[in-house]
């Protein structure tokens, strides 16, 4: 139980809160500070402290903290570290397959999604059993839109726990993806997290694409613009708040102006290396075609 609530702040969002609780954490069993630094050192890296965790995880370290500092160097410098991250990635792997450690795999598993691999970001958790592990197979497949297997997935994390942080999170995840009426279950469920725990820039992105997804773009606008300040420069809200403010009476400069500045955010994340890719694709037909 002295583990929940650093946990529970780490999957809503909440890491600054989440390493000031880890740290004042006392009397911990070998194990619970293994699970402790997991979680602290996965904050640093969401809040871009990338530096913190290539200095203090050391090479004698468990492999679950290794392959956050793996991923550090990936995050550090995406361009030119995304090959021998990989080629690391693939040596650790063989050596971990046979093992239980589910919080490497899940680490491994957003380091491939990272680099643009859902299939195998999927198959190293496919047997996972935690929450985290089964919530995390829940947003994967949400990508590449299987929600008939993400409900599967969501019927198992209710199973362990109905009321977990995680399970209501991935029911909303996949209350977005329904549409219709249960977008409104999905913004319930978002505002329920919001007043029991803080509005943090995660919630804040729910309940602005349930706006979208309702049409009251002004209002997403709103909410984006709160995330944004609890977070400068997120990838996720600003993918977001660029698909928002095209909905809005915005100029062309101005729209055109934020999709350059979420161009050259994090390379790594998904939506904006997903995004770049399809625009260099759509540039080089553009050009074959061109009269």
């Amino acid at each position: 139980m002295q583990l929940f609530s650093v946990k529970n702040l780490f999957y809503l969002g909440n890491y600054h809160q989440a390493i000031a609780e880890g740290e004042t954490l006392e009397n911990l069993s070998q194990e619970q500070e293994l699970e402790r630094n997991y979680y602290l050192y996965r904050c640093y890296l969401a809040i871009g402290n990338y530096q913190t965790v290539l200095d203090e995880i050391k090479e004698n370290s468990p492999s679950s903290l290794l392959i956050i500092k793996l991923f550090a160097s990936l995050l550090s410098d995406f361009d030119s570290k995304k090959a021998d991250v990989l080629d690391t990635l693939d040596k650790w792997k063989k050596l971990n397959e046979n093992q239980s450690d589910e919080m490497f795999k899940i680490i491994a598993a957003h380091i491939f999604c990272n680099c643009g691999d859902i299939d195998e970001a999927l198959r190293i958790i496919h047997n996972a059993k935690s929450l985290e592990a089964l919530a995390l197979r829940v947003q994967l497949l949400l990508l590449i839109h299987r929600q008939d297997i993400a409900l599967q997935e969501l019927k198992n994390l209710q199973k362990i726990d109905d009321d977990a942080t995680l399970t209501q999170l991935a029911t909303a995840w996949i209350n977005l993806e329904e549409g219709s009426e249960k977008i409104k279950n999905a913004k319930y469920i978002f505002h329920e997290l919001s007043e029991k725990y803080g509005a943090t820039h995660s919630l804040l992105n729910g309940k602005a694409v349930c706006e979208m997804k309702m049409g009251n773009f002004e209002e997403a606008e709103k909410l984006l613009i709160e995330a944004l300040e609890k977070k400068p420069n997120d990838p996720t809200t600003f993918s977001n708040y660029v698909c928002c403010i095209q909905h809005l009476p915005k100029s062309d400069e101005l729209i055109q102006r934020q999709i350059n500045k979420m161009q050259h955010l994090d390379k790594s994340h998904f939506i904006i290396s997903s995004y770049n890719r399809l625009s260099e694709e759509f540039d080089k037909l553009a050009n074959e075609f061109k009269i």
